[in-house]
């Protein structure tokens, strides 16, 4: 089971590429709130299967008081499913402490830091962030490395900050931090200049994650998490957003099947105190789709963020099957890389590629056309 928690609207900084938006109102989640999301995922999952947390904003360290009040409540109330919950935490590292940083550690939290790069890169498109903010954001993250964190950057690449993708992965190896989780903003303005960039910056990422690919702590994540759908036989799917399995739940309670379309009344799918409502779900998918999808004809749709991901599309182009055009061009110059990246692990005989190959033969897993091309 997956949970998204949105502890807190509001945030210190206004991110241009924000999707929630710049103006954010001061809410938070409260106690009672909190605690019957904790009771409607307990009643929810199955008898053996793993519950993940994740806390969301806004900033959601702007509520860590309730970030701490919810695991307490876990360990107290719930003290057996203690080993099956899963946290995790994105924020924008600006309020990170040696207690909070402690608390990360003792409960075993995945964290991801959204910071686009150096300074001159961050400061593009996050307002109010200064120069020492910055450096005590990298100070921190570099001290959750040593305390053994598992903690990555999320970088968001935007059409105005594009021509420094690369600097900014080298910038961030430099300081010592070597886990990338990179975004892409679609919804800027990307002109033809801009894609073009793209693709001369996704050249040099490849060739530096040749260089490094050796050092098993380096991981990008628009790489090494496209190993595995590149080598196995696949159809296009999109998430279970909206599931019992996977949803979003707001400060007030109320129940969204995906952060893109949290706090969209037509999206509002119930709440913790009532459950699910899968009749209005439904409905509402029915009526955002368009037919006939592009990705029907789309040879890299099972590889694709926009023949995955219905609710970030609805969000760019009112239809779950309808992926904007931006998004397409950039997803082709990620796969023609990734083919690049994958090919270059195999020739080298790569640990990267070829225990996941020997894991897909012991599984008897099929293989795709490209893979099979490897082997």
């Amino acid at each position: 089971m997956e949970c998204t928690l949105y502890m807190a609207q509001g945030c210190n900084l206004k991110c241009k590429y924000c999707y929630q938006g710049k103006e954010k109102k001061s809410i938070i989640m409260d106690n009672k709130t909190a605690k019957s999301a904790i009771k409607f995922l307990i009643s929810n999952v199955d008898e053996s299967e793993d519950i993940y947390v994740t806390f969301l904003g806004g900033e959601p360290l702007l509520n860590f008081k309730m970030i701490s009040e919810i695991i307490e409540y876990i360990s107290k109330e719930y003290f057996s499913y203690i080993d099956r919950f899963k946290y995790s935490i994105t924020t924008n590292g600006t309020l990170l402490n040696d207690e909070i940083i402690s608390v990360f550690q003792r409960h075993r939290f995945r964290v991801s830091v959204s910071i686009d790069g150096d300074f001159n890169t961050q400061k593009i498109n996050r307002d109010g962030c200064t120069l020492s903010m910055h450096t005590g954001i990298i100070k921190n993250i570099l001290n959750m490395l040593y305390n053994n964190i598992a903690c990555s950057v999320r970088m968001t690449v935007t059409a105005n900050n594009v021509q420094f993708f690369y600097e900014n992965i080298k910038y961030f190896y430099e300081q010592g931090i070597k886990r990338y989780d990179i975004g892409f903003d679609f919804f800027s303005m990307w002109e033809e200049k801009e894609i073009d960039i793209l693709s001369i910056e996704m050249k040099k990422i490849v060739e530096f994650y040749k260089e490094y690919e050796m050092d098993e702590e380096l991981f990008i994540n628009i790489l090494d998490d496209k190993i595995i759908p590149h080598i196995t036989k696949r159809t296009q799917y999109y998430c279970n957003a909206g599931s019992n399995g996977h949803f979003v739940v707001d400060c007030k309670g109320k129940i969204y099947p995906c952060t893109y379309v949290a706090g969209n009344n037509l999206w509002e799918i119930g709440n913790v105190w009532e459950g699910i409502n899968q009749k209005k779900l439904w409905e509402q998918i029915r009526k955002s789709v368009k037919n006939p999808s592009p990705c029907l004809k789309c040879d890299i749709a099972e590889l694709c963020i926009g023949g995955q991901c219905g609710f970030m599309n609805y969000s760019l182009s009112g239809f779950l099957n309808q992926p904007n055009e931006v998004e397409c061009k950039i997803e082709k110059i990620l796969f023609e890389n990734q083919k690049s990246a994958i090919l270059y692990l195999k020739q080298t005989g790569s640990r990267r590629i070829e225990e996941l190959l020997k894991i897909a033969n012991e599984y008897q897993t099929e293989l795709s056309d490209f893979a099979k091309s490897l082997v």
